[in-house]
């Protein structure tokens, strides 16, 4: 599960648009076709953030965790 992306998992490919409103909008496009184990602490945080893919990102949030309990990604 963890060597496939959320967009793989959830079988919800998105079409890609022409312009991305946002930055944010377009950062979540392409972290959702990262490999759950690439994706780095921030991603994991942004995509939270949005609620994408929670169900399959909480077990590797909680291992990093587990290993530093003081990971953190940016925050604005």
């Amino acid at each position: 599960m963890k060597t496939k992306s959320i967009e793989q998992l959830e079988k919800d490919y998105w079409k890609e648009p022409s312009e991305f409103p946002t930055d944010m909008v377009k950062k979540c496009y392409q972290y959702r076709k990262i490999n759950i184990t690439d994706l780095t602490d921030e991603q994991i945080r942004l995509l939270f953030s949005q609620q994408i893919g929670t169900e399959y990102l909480i077990g590797v949030a909680l291992e990093k965790l587990e290993r530093n309990i003081l990971t953190e990604g940016d925050f604005y």
